[in-house]
């Protein structure tokens, strides 16, 4: 396993988002996401949230699906 440390951008988000609210960005390294598989044509991923670690994978097989069981 091969492990890096990063800042999440912080930023606040355009459109009808609610006053005060924030965007949450991550970027990954290039060569994470060609070993994924990932391209311009090919970027679908499912993020899991579980006991405070978020889980990327490539997922280009299951339909997206809005957030389950997270309390806002």
């Amino acid at each position: 396993m091969e492990t890096r440390k990063c800042k999440i951008s912080v930023g606040k988000p355009g459109g009808n988002a609610s006053k005060g609210a924030e965007n949450y960005r991550l970027s990954i390294p290039t060569i994470w996401a060609r070993d994924m598989g990932l391209s311009k044509e090919d970027r679908k991923l499912r993020i899991s949230y579980e006991n405070k670690r978020i889980i990327i994978e490539k997922d280009s097989q299951l339909p997206t699906t809005e957030v389950e069981g997270m309390e806002r």
